[in-house]
């Protein structure tokens, strides 16, 4: 169940969502614009969660106005029905998974990190701040190499409203951030001295193991 669970970034963000929104119903047409996925896609992963009980369902009836016959003044309604979901309290897992969503973002930081290494070629990623719970870092995430950058500003909107949370960035090239080093920059050095989080690095080392400290 649990690899069901974890293999689709839009599952876990789904997931997330509904464990940390439990006090109202939402049809997938109520969150497509939040998760920047079709209806299509939204209603096929949360059909999952529901078959795997970790959603519960109702049905909403929802009047439209429209407007009567021709030469009519009178309005009419139509009824509309369309099926929303919550978080399912009574699941056995539900209070561990809430419990590891709302304390521990772990899972939603793996998810985060993938999608950032996926625009484009990064030889050096770090977290701090934010990610670490130390506030002497001027930066959450300091990003050195090529990446796009209207898609990394997406990226980071996007979650920024899965944490809750505005995330700062930086973005800078090899030979800057080399320079920078070597030079012992106030603002390098306050990210190496506060607690952060070495995921990618083929610059100052050969091995780099990628999500190892997440």
């Amino acid at each position: 169940m649990l690899e069901k669970l974890f293999d689709s970034s839009l599952r876990v963000q789904l997931l997330h969502f509904f464990l940390t929104h439990t006090k109202e119903w939402y049809a997938p047409s109520d969150i497509k614009e939040f998760f920047g996925a079709s209806t299509t896609e939204l209603a096929k992963e949360i059909a999952l969660l529901f078959r795997l009980k970790l959603l519960e369902t109702d049905l909403r009836l929802t009047a439209i106005s429209t407007q009567g016959g021709t030469g009519s003044s009178v309005a009419a309604s139509r009824i509309i029905k369309e099926k929303v979901y919550r978080g399912n309290a009574a699941h056995p897992l539900y209070a561990d998974l809430r419990s590891l969503f709302i304390k521990d973002y772990t899972l939603i930081e793996r998810t985060f990190i993938a999608q950032v290494q996926k625009l484009g070629s990064i030889v050096y990623l770090t977290l701090a701040g934010f990610f670490t719970g130390d506030e002497r870092a001027a930066t959450d995430m300091l990003i050195v190499g090529t990446v796009s950058k209207k898609k990394l500003k997406e990226t980071i909107e996007h979650f920024e409203r899965l944490f809750n949370t505005p995330l700062r960035y930086t973005i800078m090239g090899r030979k800057e951030f080399l320079y920078r080093r070597e030079v012992t920059d106030r603002f390098l050095y306050a990210i190496f001295e506060s607690k952060h989080i070495v995921v990618i690095d083929t610059v100052t080392r050969k091995n780099n193991d990628t999500l190892s400290h997440i």
